[in-house]
């Protein structure tokens, strides 16, 4: 019997002894299994990164490389230009150091969310300093370089700026770079944060597209007298003030979630999923237009905004009814300046921080009936927007008072 027992005993030794090795090859072959997944995800993160710095024209210079000897020689610029660009780094150094507080490493697309912030306060900057096209150019592609982009790469970032301006995205962050400027030139010590806020609305994630069904709020962008510019100011000029109504209208749409419909040579019509934010770009947009006559009275540009909202036809990412012939007719009976409204717009928007005006009812080409007016306010603290053209005694009411949004 004990000759039994320690047999028994040394056959469950040997059973436990296998039974550890093949715990130990599983343990091993998942070891082995994980740092070849690590490895895959760390490829995938790699190539990602480089498809992500191609694309936004990103790739930074390696530590200890040596730089290309063949590369031009960097234009010289002028004392002011070199004391702009000095000031331009130290806005831009304070603004990353709030970012640092909760995003310490920026990955390749907040990187170039940054670029196109800096390229937008490097274009404010040169217009308070009143630099040349070919110095803030310059100056930026200097600055992106300074931020750890390669030369080359910096110079292709800089040159394509003019393309950037047409993607909604990338036109929100170049305005925010432009507000924060603008703040930071009137005085305001917490302009540098505003990089923070900025970075955090480029890197959100993407909501889902609103659905083209239900109330849709349609605004339509007039330049007034862009025809007469052209032949007075010539086409340069009148090529200026349409590309600065479009920076500006694709920034408010952008801000308030619009979206272009289609541009219509003088203007641009655009869609709200939500009635109160097409009101906001439009005050949005006439507020902006009145900062670049002030600050660059050499670009006259003048817009008028018509809203209207209802159920348009939807077709091939295009807009067709009524709402949209009637906001159309609206944007024709404003005056320079003003956000003309309908009743819909004023009744869906009763109880937000608007001021509306009554401005009487109008005949409207293709309806039967005459349609009520309403103007949104935008300069309560200043000179009255100038009337539309007169009609049969229009009352002047405010029907919803409070601050502007």
């Amino acid at each position: 019997r004990s000759a039994d027992r320690a047999a028994q005993a040394m056959q469950a030794e040997k059973q436990a002894a296998l039974e550890e090795e093949k715990v130990a090859q599983a343990d091993a072959a998942k070891s082995a299994l994980d740092a070849a997944m690590d490895l895959a995800k760390q490829e995938d993160a790699a190539r990602m990164q480089a498809e992500l710095d191609a694309a936004a024209g990103l790739e930074t210079q390696d530590e200890g490389e040596e730089p290309d000897q063949n590369e031009p020689e960097k234009p010289e610029l002028g004392a002011p230009a070199e004391a702009m660009k000095m000031e331009l780094m130290t806005f831009l150094s304070s603004g990353l150091q709030e970012v640092a507080k909760t995003n310490p490493k920026l990955d390749a697309f907040n990187k170039f969310g940054v670029n196109l912030y800096l390229a937008g306060a490097c274009e404010r900057m040169g217009l308070e300093q009143g630099l040349s096209d070919t110095e803030v150019i310059s100056i930026l592609t200097d600055s992106v370089e300074v931020l750890g982009t390669k030369r080359d790469q910096a110079e292709r970032f800089a040159s394509a700026y003019d393309s950037y301006l047409l993607d909604p995205k990338y036109l929100g962050m170049i305005e925010a770079g432009r507000g924060a400027t603008e703040a930071n030139l009137s005085g305001n010590p917490e302009a540098p944060k505003q990089l923070d806020n900025a970075l955090k609305s480029w890197s959100a994630p993407k909501g889902d597209e609103p659905s083209s069904s239900g109330t849709i709020a349609v605004l339509f962008t007039d330049i007034v007298g862009s025809t007469a510019m052209t032949q007075t100011h010539g086409d340069a000029a009148a090529q200026e003030v349409v590309r600065t109504h479009n920076r500006i209208v694709r920034a408010a749409l952008t801000t308030y979630q619009g979206r272009e419909v289609k541009h219509t040579g003088d203007g641009i019509m655009a869609s709200f999923a939500n009635t109160a934010q097409a009101v906001e770009a439009g005050i949005y947009i006439q507020r902006k237009v009145a900062s670049s006559k002030a600050t660059n009275p050499a670009v006259p540009l003048g817009v008028k905004i018509g809203i209207n909202a209802g159920e348009p036809i939807v077709e091939d990412d295009d807009l067709f009814g009524t709402t949209v012939q009637l906001s159309a007719r609206i944007v024709d009976k404003a005056a320079i300046g003003q956000v003309m409204v309908s009743g819909v717009v004023r009744s869906i928007c009763q109880g937000k921080a608007f001021v509306f005006a009554d401005r009487g009812t109008r005949e409207m080409k293709g309806f039967a009936d005459p349609i009520q007016l309403f103007e949104a306010v935008w300069d309560t603290g200043g000179a009255q927007a100038a009337q539309p053209a007169p009609a049969a005694a229009p009352q002047i009411a405010a029907v919803s008072t409070g601050e502007m949004s």
